[in-house]
């Protein structure tokens, strides 16, 4: 089994700093502001704004900072969970005889116009992404992921039939 963990790349102090700082006045910024507006629109009002800017705060946060994904290939097919912290969640799982098509997002979004897309790719990871569009019931999906070359060549060879069983005889002739 292969394991491949994408996340962020982690930041420096002073960055670390910095955002904790730029939390605290965009929280502190809302509070004086909906105080401010609180006799126009209503102290019930202004309470749930504030809850609702501190929710976006905390899932923008999270999702910039602490989600990470871990590809898991087992030959058989690609399981791709997320993770908040320690704990990891199930998210899609391919199996490879289901791959139709894999390759660069825009190749596989022009091949595959109406297919849904779901992502599993951290913004500032310097993997490039990489699409597998792959049988989801009776309909096409879209995946979009950051692989290292052996979950890239994996996905490539089951795309592409052909190419697996020519590899598939060349290691029986070899052996």
């Amino acid at each position: 089994m292969h394991l491949q963990k994408v996340q962020n790349p982690p930041l420096k102090a002073i960055q670390g700093v910095l955002v904790v700082l730029g939390l605290i006045a965009v929280i502190v910024l809302a509070s004086v502001v909906l105080q401010l507006l609180s006799p126009w629109i209503g102290a019930a009002a202004a309470s749930i704004v504030f809850w609702v800017v501190g929710i976006g705060v905390a899932l923008w946060t999270t999702r910039r900072f602490i989600m990470s994904y871990t590809y898991a290939l087992n030959g058989v097919m690609l399981k791709v969970t997320f993770a908040y912290g320690r704990y990891e969640r199930a998210m899609r799982e391919i199996y490879l005889n289901n791959v139709a098509f894999a390759g660069a997002p825009e190749v596989v979004r022009k091949r595959y116009p109406d297919a849904r897309v779901q992502r599993a790719v951290r913004p500032r990871c310097p993997i490039e992404p990489f699409a597998v569009a792959y049988n989801d019931g009776n309909r096409i999906a879209i995946f979009v992921l950051q692989p290292d070359d052996e979950i890239r060549t994996a996905l490539t060879a089951a795309a592409h039939p052909k190419k697996k069983a020519r590899a598939k005889q060349t290691s029986e002739v070899g052996a």
